[in-house]
């Protein structure tokens, strides 16, 4: 290779990496206090004064989640993942002794089959902070970031089950119903609970709220309300709030040692375990939440038959921690998989409008 040949191909190297900086230049966050730091009140700063105890009051969190209390969750090979449901029964029919040679044949059936299809959808959370905040902080704060991110996953999958609705019109989305939802929402990936009730007509109108109205939801479900331990009762907090009040479980008279009365809790009505989840607030009088949070003053209630609810995970919770060098930060990103459906149409019963 002569010298001027040399020259040229070092110089086509330069601009290749010049390229290459430039590209990785534009990737870079440039959005304004996007990132936590020492100096941010409320995201940040408040870990670092030194006259700050170092431990930290954590925030209250449900006892219990729903994804606790359901069937395991699949692993799941591929993206959408087919499972297969028992289908009608054959037919039976009235026969007689065959007297014949040549007898009659009993007419014949067929047993049903049927499927269900699992979809996993995509949900991803990812928080930056300073290299100053990581040192500067009295308590070890990416650690204390993952576990926040280990224990807002499990809300995260609790709401997804109960609140999902893919509706994005500006009205008629169980969580949004008189604005448009924002784009990326977590509840818009897929249908949980409350939507599949609602398309399946599994409906019930509370008003003052009563022991009967349980039993209404029971039905609406029929075989499947009948075996109390296959049932959840999920709750409202001013709901559960109100279950505590009703006659039948109040006094120990009529409700023994678990009377309300007696230890201020209530964790089976009816037979039915009881789960009152903070995150299921008030909604409006059609059972849906307003975007005007004063207009959500009414409580509602989610059955459940556990064994009806499937699901599965394409990727379990996965969190990484990256340091980027060249602007001295730290981002902590998690994703996840996940994917819900429910045997048949009589699987959940939403009760609303619930007076509390």
């Amino acid at each position: 290779m002569n010298e001027k040949d040399r020259l040229k191909k070092l110089e086509m190297i330069r601009n290749s990496i010049a390229q290459v900086e430039a590209e990785d230049q534009a990737t870079l966050e440039t959005r304004s206090n996007e990132a936590m730091t020492t100096w941010q009140d409320g995201y940040g700063q408040d870990y670092v004064p030194a006259d700050l105890a170092s431990q930290i009051l954590l925030t209250q969190r449900d006892r219990k989640s729903l994804f606790s209390l359901l069937p395991s969750a699949y692993t799941m090979p591929d993206a959408t993942r087919t499972i297969p449901v028992e289908g009608a029964d054959n037919t039976w029919y009235a026969t007689s002794e065959t007297a014949n040679v040549v007898g009659t044949d009993v007419t014949t059936s067929k047993a049903g089959t049927d499927d269900l299809v699992l979809t996993a959808k995509k949900y991803s959370t990812s928080v930056y902070l300073s290299g100053e905040l990581d040192e500067d902080s009295i308590v070890s704060i990416r650690p204390l970031l993952v576990n926040k991110f280990g224990a807002s996953y499990t809300k995260l999958v609790d709401q997804a089950i109960l609140l999902g609705d893919v509706v994005t019109a500006g009205t008629g989305n169980i969580n949004s119903d008189d604005g448009a939802p924002t784009a990326g929402t977590y509840y818009l990936h897929q249908d949980g609970l409350i939507k599949k009730a609602r398309t399946n007509s599994k409906t019930s109108d509370l008003g003052t709220l009563d022991l009967a109205d349980i039993r209404t939801m029971r039905a609406q479900m029929g075989v499947k309300g009948l075996e109390p331990s296959d049932l959840v009762l999920v709750v409202d907090a001013s709901t559960y709030f109100k279950l505590l009040g009703l006659a039948q479980v109040e006094t120990a008279e009529k409700f023994g040692v678990s009377a309300t009365v007696v230890n201020g809790t209530l964790q089976f009505i009816d037979g039915i375990q009881v789960l009152p989840l903070s995150y299921l607030g008030l909604t409006e009088a059609d059972g849906k939440v307003s975007t005007t949070p004063w207009n959500n003053t009414k409580g509602r209630m989610v059955l459940i038959h556990k064994p009806s609810f499937v699901h599965g995970f394409k990727r379990q919770l996965q969190i990484v921690t990256e340091y980027l060098p060249r602007t001295d930060q730290y981002c902590l990103t998690a994703h996840l998989r996940y994917a819900l459906n429910v045997v048949g149409t009589d699987s959940v019963s939403y009760g609303y409008n619930a007076t509390v």
